[in-house]
């Protein structure tokens, strides 16, 4: 298996059959989809049956409802893929998004930072955001190698996993996809202001500051010299 795709939904009715159509129109023989549901009380759970009835390449886990982490970490217990990549529910990729990432894939790389488009009234493209879980395409024997997990128990987990990742020095390149379609909602995890004090905190435990990552800013700069994007 080359690819896990990795989706954790928590009452995603509104959003989930948008995010599920996107990802199953490019999906190929190497790929799977590891759903999660997260103890949603909606009608999640019956999309996710049709779902499952209909498309072998979709496995659906349930669980209680523990968050966004414990889902994302349950469903890389399940990942069989070399690589590993996140969609959020309320999220959709955009035509060809897949097909051109993995043809960027390489042995030489751990990490394959992707570019974004941010749905508001007006869409904006952007390049890149590397404290989210869904921008990336992950090696997965990187993460178990190094245990990289989502820390449970925090309300907004992604920044603490992107830290880990990023301490832990993989090879990484950079995407000019922006063809991920991410979705500005008031009452998602990210548009939520609550979770800024335990994640600095808990980044302070890791002894991490805002210059921590020296080396990663270096390759940046390089990168984005070399492509004319200063």
């Amino acid at each position: 298996m080359l690819l896990s795709v990795i989706i954790p939904v928590f009452n995603g009715e509104q959003t989930l059959r948008r995010c599920l159509d996107s990802v199953l129109a490019q999906i190929t023989e190497e790929m799977e989809v590891l759903v999660v549901n997260d103890g949603s009380t909606d009608k999640t759970a019956d999309m996710l049956d049709e779902y499952a009835r209909a498309y072998t390449a979709i496995k659906v886990f349930t669980q209680q409802n523990r968050g966004q982490a414990a889902a994302r970490n349950l469903a890389l217990e399940h990942a069989s893929g070399k690589w590993v990549c996140f969609v959020d529910a309320d999220d959709y990729w955009g035509e060809g998004y897949i097909a051109q990432l993995l043809e960027e894939l390489s042995d030489h790389i751990d990490v394959l930072q992707t570019g974004f488009t941010q749905l508001r009234p007006v869409r904006s493209k952007r390049k890149y955001r590397f404290l989210s879980a869904w921008s990336k395409v992950v090696r997965l024997d990187f993460l178990k190698k190094h245990h990289i997990l989502f820390p449970e128990g925090l309300y907004y987990d992604d920044p603490v996993w992107a830290a880990r990742l990023w301490q832990a020095k993989p090879r990484i390149a950079l995407s000019n996809n922006t063809k991920y379609q991410y979705t500005i909602n008031k009452q998602s995890i990210t548009a939520n202001p609550k979770p800024t004090a335990p994640v600095r905190r808990e980044l302070r435990n890791m002894g991490l500051r805002p210059w921590s990552f020296g080396w990663l800013r270096t390759r940046l700069t390089f990168h984005f010299i070399k492509n004319q994007h200063l």
